[in-house]
């Protein structure tokens, strides 16, 4: 999700959500009442009364009922009364919250309750329509124009002078129906999910062979957020500029001064780095084309993985063994099948997180121990001899 390809998918989703929302909203054949435009403004101008109530939700469960009664109460019902979708109260809502400094609490409590509700939203669609051979024959003449659909979203993409990867995995990830389609096609919906699923997780690996070709169809020019690479000689190379990913850079560039690099791909991250003097450039560890400009030269001889997800880390992992990189490569995980996982895809070392902290951090405390009252310390010293 944070990779530039997913950033992008991402986004087309959510204005074919907004856009499928409105049409919904209208083909109701609906009159909004008098009411709906004063309401509107209301809820506009009475964004701060929504942000303080959120504030003053705490958290846990509070939050999770302020969300539910903003989304259900505040939005889908007064929308309803007022002659509007509840659909579009309930996004209108989300739109006037999504930039209040819990919003990101906010969605993670709620993910079980919207998970739910997805499920269900699923199971209502099949339970509506008896499946019959008209649906399966038009479920697979849609189908059959699945690669149509994708190859319209790669050549739209590198229109705009996206480079033919990110386009590539942008596209493979655009080319399932949308969930709306369910009201008309639910079979097509299904069938291109079970087909695209497994081909997105390859889409890499089906990428690389025909790399050359693919790039004849960019065009000329760069998107400001899919730019090369340009470092300057550094040895070391830290991904992703988190805590564990700071704290190895901190010691790493104490060690080898001017010989360190960190990489994010998170663009506010990497301003965030930079203007705290740290040597960080925007990049996506997944991305193999990074990695051919990269590994080119031998630019780098080690590779700290220090990505919050473990999948993430996997990925890196493979992608650096199918470009054969031949230095040293370091990766963390939290759990113990986490780590051996890591080491299976032949990493040089790979820890796990949680217990080399608390070792370090029992370490740590030893040493402070020791330096503030000696005469315990020996005394225990003495007793144990």
């Amino acid at each position: 999700m944070g990779a530039m390809y997913g950033r992008i998918t991402i986004g087309m989703l959510i204005m074919q959500d907004i856009l499928a929302v409105l049409f919904l909203t209208f083909s109701t054949s609906k009159v909004p009442t008098r009411h709906a435009i004063p309401l509107l403004l209301a809820l506009l101008f009475g964004r701060k009364c929504l942000s303080a109530l959120i504030s003053r939700s705490g958290h846990g469960e509070m939050i999770a009922l302020c969300g539910l009664f903003l989304a259900l109460v505040v939005g889908a019902e007064s929308f309803e009364v007022v002659g509007l979708k509840a659909d579009l109260g309930a996004l209108f809502i989300g739109v006037l919250v999504g930039s209040h400094s819990k919003a990101k609490e906010l969605s993670k409590s709620l993910l079980g309750v919207t998970d739910l509700l997805l499920v269900g939203f699923f199971l209502q669609i099949g339970l509506m329509v008896a499946l019959s051979w008209d649906a399966v024959l038009w479920a697979i003449l849609l189908i059959a124009l699945l690669p149509l659909k994708s190859l319209a979203f790669f050549v739209i993409l590198t229109r705009f002078h996206l480079r033919a990867r990110t386009a590539w995995m942008a596209a493979f990830n655009l080319s399932t129906y949308s969930e709306f389609g369910l009201i008309a096609m639910a079979l097509a919906l299904s069938l291109s999910i079970l087909i695209m699923a497994p081909l997105s997780r390859k889409a890499e690996a089906l990428y690389d062979p025909i790399s050359d070709f693919l790039k004849r169809f960019e065009t000329a020019g760069q998107h400001p957020d899919d730019l090369p690479i340009q470092t300057k000689g550094e040895r070391i190379g830290i991904f992703d500029m988190g805590r564990v990913g700071v704290a190895a850079y901190s010691t790493l560039q104490d060690r080898f001064p001017g010989q360190v690099i960190g990489f994010d791909r998170d663009p506010a991250s990497v301003e965030m780095h930079q203007l705290a003097g740290r040597n960080v450039l925007l990049a996506d560890s997944t991305d193999s084309d990074f990695w051919e400009r990269v590994l080119v030269n031998d630019n780098l001889d080690l590779v700290v993985l220090a990505m919050p997800k473990h999948g993430a880390n996997i990925h890196a992992a493979q992608t650096l063994k199918r470009h054969e990189f031949e230095g040293v490569v370091a990766a963390t995980g939290k759990f113990d099948d986490e780590v051996k996982q890591l080491r299976c895809v032949g990493l040089d070392t790979a820890f796990n997180l949680y217990s080399e902290a608390g070792s370090g951090f029992s370490d740590h405390v030893f040493n402070v121990f020791t330096q503030q009252r000696p005469d315990l310390a020996n005394t225990w010293n003495s007793r144990e001899e």
